[in-house]
């Protein structure tokens, strides 16, 4: 369990596959059939006017390009021409560049072009083709403003984690550049087939940084044999649950316990009945039941944490594998029940990602993420991982 948290940091960069935009004879860029796009398994008839007539998306075995259909590929599990792909149907996370100067959640609402802003219908024309239907954007709450409005209170509100979080900003690097997180949206989109062709058509436009699909996580698996809680099982003269020990946890705790230390569990919540359960964080700033956001983080009454899968205050654990992880790390120390935590002094921020099935997409994770560290998490702990990931980074995690 502790040595196969996903190494989201480590992951390669995302690669984009740069296909063909041509301009017809009225000099706009569209995608057409003799444009070789790189939307492998695409056939798409332009008019005159390089508007976009019809869509056909996983019915030609390839292009000029020579890249090949999905059914071509063996890239999603080698040796296993079944697998399911891992990613939500028909979203995809984008990061426009600064050529996309207004919020496009309301262009895609309101039906606006991109044009004006980017001097070019090629995004236009990629909306038309994948059908995309709405826009939000991950990080912050921007609808209506400027990309230079967003960035602006994107920024305002890093320099207020990082004053509200001395001790924390203190540790960490002072020339380390933070990301711009402002200008991240989410696309649903209605054509089928490719998820991985539609990223790699967005990420080859000039004027959005990266695209990916919304990959699945999964937790990993938990045993749930009876030996896990107990000892002597086999006549051996240590415990069953050997781990602590092995790694000196005992030596450990002379020095710290942990206490001081917020870690935030991405995962699928926790049991907050538990007998066993260690320091559980709180909100301060919010007061419970009001159906107020009193902290203007943007959550309204998140005392205990956030549930994105409901999409509430209630992150309590439907699956049982984010409460046995929160266990793991704080389980409560000499109260004679159950077991122990590594930590048993820290206190556990319950974010809840991870579904009844144990599943959970990379935007909920990164607004997560975003999440712990706006609140002052020290430590982030996720306990998941995912399928080969088809060539690609999941940029909007890094």
């Amino acid at each position: 369990m502790w040595t196969r948290n996903a190494l989201i940091g480590l992951l390669l960069p995302l690669s984009a596959v740069v296909g063909a935009l041509v301009a017809d004879g009225s000099g706009r860029n569209v995608l057409g059939p003799k444009a070789d796009p790189a939307v492998p398994g695409v056939s798409v008839a332009a008019t005159s006017g390089g508007d976009l007539t019809r869509k056909e998306l996983g019915t030609t075995s390839g292009n000029a390009s020579g890249v090949g259909t999905l059914e071509e590929r063996d890239e999603f599990v080698p040796g296993d021409e079944e697998a399911e792909p891992n990613y939500v149907p028909g979203q995809l996370i984008v990061k426009y560049g600064p050529g996309v100067s207004f919020d496009a959640q309301t262009l895609v609402e309101e039906k606006r072009p991109f044009a004006p802003l980017t001097g070019s219908d090629r995004l236009d024309n990629l909306n038309l083709w994948f059908g995309v239907e709405s826009a939000r954007a991950l990080f912050i709450e921007r609808k209506g403003l400027s990309t230079a409005a967003a960035r602006a209170k994107w920024e305002r509100r890093v320099a207020d984690t990082k004053a509200r979080f001395p001790e924390r900003t203190a540790r960490g690097d002072p020339d380390a550049p933070i990301p711009d997180l402002s200008n991240v949206f989410v696309l649903e989109f209605t054509t089928p087939g490719d998820v991985i062709a539609v990223a790699e058509a967005y990420a080859a436009d000039p004027d959005v940084d990266y695209a990916e699909p919304n990959y699945i996580f999964t937790s990993d698996v938990v045993p749930n044999d009876p030996f896990w809680p107990t000892s002597g099982s086999w006549g051996q003269s240590y415990d069953d649950l050997w781990a602590l020990k092995q790694i000196n946890a005992e030596q450990a705790w002379d020095l710290s316990q942990g206490a001081g230390v917020i870690v935030a569990v991405i995962d699928s919540g926790f049991d907050f009945t538990h007998p066993d359960r260690g320091t559980m964080w709180t909100n301060t700033g919010e007061i419970a039941g009001n159906s107020i956001d009193d902290d203007s983080n943007g959550f309204v009454d998140d005392v205990d944490g956030w549930d994105w899968v409901n999409n509430d205050n209630d992150p309590d654990d439907d699956y049982g594998h984010g409460t046995h992880v929160t266990g793991i790390i704080n389980a409560a120390f000499s109260n004679s029940t159950g077991g122990v935590g590594i930590a048993p002094q820290s206190t556990a921020m319950v974010l809840k990602t991870l579904d009844a099935s144990g599943n959970g997409g990379t935007a909920d994770l990164a607004a997560a993420i975003d999440y712990a560290v706006a609140n002052g998490a020290d430590v982030i702990n996720m306990s998941l991982s995912t399928s080969p990931l088809v060539g690609a980074n999941v940029a909007t995690l890094r």
